[in-house]
């Protein structure tokens, strides 16, 4: 269970920083929607982001109420949230 639980730590984690580099993108493309490098990242962040986001929807549940990925059980908010000790 411990590295189950490290595990889920560490993709939260990952979650956590790509959405702060994605955000702070996103603020820099406001001013500078040209920039082609700034692009570039935020498409490579993104990308990263969507396939962290499909692994930890798929090891430890839905991140949003949209990822609910079974069509016979509501699982939203059914496991421990992130920042919950499930021991």
């Amino acid at each position: 269970m411990e590295q189950t639980q490290t595990n889920h730590d560490a993709l939260h984690a990952r979650l956590a920083r790509l959405d702060f580099a994605i955000q702070e993108l996103a603020m820099y493309l406001d001013s500078f929607p040209d920039a082609p490098d700034a692009l570039d990242y935020y498409n490579k962040l993104a990308a990263e982001r969507a396939e962290v986001a499909k692994q930890y929807t798929r090891e430890i549940g839905p991140l949003t109420i949209f990822d609910n990925q079974n069509p016979m059980r509501w699982e939203w908010g059914q496991r421990p949230w992130p920042w919950q000790n499930d021991k």
